[in-house]
């Protein structure tokens, strides 16, 4: 029979955890701990709802700080042979935990009609939509040198929060259209007016808005010189939604996506994103985002060994 002298034998007291009579370990609430197997988890402070104290303030005392003892302990004690002992049944429980629901980031959250729809429905836009064999096409009555940018483009990326045809096409291929022939002299002066309406598509969190935002902001850098510069000051607006939604990919596991031809991989779109926006940011574009985003990785600058 080992002694304590050749072998570490664990303490055994009133309160040990390794007591015959107490063989499930003692865990605070709320904690990691408590979803472990063998564990009781000793009773939260008091707390009362203060419309039940307002309403009947005599009945309810003011909390106390709560210490726990072994009497609390055992009394939520694990009792394997339940079915035979009818004490448990005279227990009560000293108050009810209120359980909050708290919404998921990842939720999507309900739009009001944008700018874009009543400004189309009014009859603001020169344009018409038309269908050919291939689909639909967008028919401009003027020119697209010719339009006012500073007044089009942030309708058109306001556009973007639309979930109805024909409006996700109309301003989809409007803005396609507006950054393929604008070039930087008319697209930079507009920039900040560009900010509200990416970052009111992005704060919706739906993924299909989501992704329609990513892939207009990838043209909108690529479609003038110094346009991801002018951006670098409102990436505090912009990448916050990019830090949620950075890992968000599919796992396929050994099958296949399909629908990775259509580019709607909010992950990948993101990390492509990212590095459209520190190559064409200038030199003070990495530190920014590494500033918002932790864990991004620079594309430019080599990691040395």
């Amino acid at each position: 029979m080992p002694t304590s002298g050749t072998w570490k034998l664990p303490f055994k007291g009133k309160f040990s955890a390794y007591d015959a009579a107490s063989a499930c370990r003692v865990v605070p609430p709320f904690s990691v701990q408590s979803l472990q197997r063998n564990t009781v988890v000793y009773d939260p402070p008091r707390c009362f709802s203060t419309k039940d104290r307002l309403a009947n303030p005599i009945q309810h005392p003011p909390p106390v700080k709560f210490e726990p003892s072994f009497q609390t302990i055992t009394q939520f004690k694990i009792d394997e042979d339940s079915n035979n002992n009818n004490n448990n049944n005279n227990l009560q429980p000293y108050h009810q935990i209120a359980v909050r629901y708290k919404k998921s980031h990842s939720k999507s959250k309900a739009h009001e009609p944008t700018a874009f729809r009543r400004a189309y429905t009014r009859g603001d836009f020169p344009l018409v939509l038309t269908h050919t064999a291939r689909g639909c096409k967008l028919s401009w009555k003027v020119p697209v040198e010719s339009l006012d940018y500073y007044y089009y483009l942030p309708l058109l990326f306001d556009g973007l929060r639309e979930t109805q045809h024909p409006y996700v096409f109309l301003s989809v291929s409007g803005i396609e259209d507006l950054l393929a022939k604008g070039g930087s002299k008319k697209i930079l002066p507009v920039v900040p007016q560009l900010i509200i309406p990416i970052k009111a598509a992005l704060n919706t969190r739906n993924v299909p808005i989501m992704c329609r935002t990513f892939k207009s902001l990838q043209l909108l850098v690529k479609s003038g010189e110094y346009i991801g510069q002018a951006l670098v000051p409102y990436y505090r607006q912009l990448l916050p939604i990019f830090n949620l939604f950075k890992n968000k990919n599919l796992n396929s596991g050994d099958g296949i996506d399909y629908h990775q031809r259509f580019h709607e991989n909010i992950g990948d779109l993101i990390q492509e994103t990212l590095e459209i926006l520190e190559k064409r940011g200038g030199p003070d574009a990495f530190i920014n985002i590494k500033y918002m985003i932790p864990t991004y990785e620079s594309c430019i600058i080599k990691k040395v060994n």
